[in-house]
């Protein structure tokens, strides 16, 4: 089993702030960006393999390290940029 870690950095530039998910060789494998001005969360996998499990602890990890919003916005009222439907085949 792997063992990654996290670090958060600010991008001044793009008024945001960043979770870096880092491999045992320091490779940056995920970013979470929590972008201010859009209210926004940015999710980017440099990596071709990420099991689910592993996603959602990052997620949980980025809620915590990301807080809310600078206006005060909790993550979870992040805007979208897309919307889906999920559907099920039932036959």
């Amino acid at each position: 089993m792997n063992t990654l870690t996290t670090q958060v950095a600010s991008d001044v530039e793009n008024d945001s702030l960043i979770l870096e998910v880092l491999s045992e060789d320091g490779e940056c494998l995920v970013i979470v960006e929590r972008l201010d001005s859009d209210r926004k969360l940015r999710f980017q996998v440099f990596t071709e393999f990420l099991d689910a499990a592993c996603v959602q602890e990052i997620l949980e990890i980025a809620k915590k390290e990301l807080q809310a919003f600078e206006d005060g916005t909790a993550l979870s009222e992040a805007k979208r940029d897309f919307s889906f439907k999920l559907t099920s085949d039932s036959s």
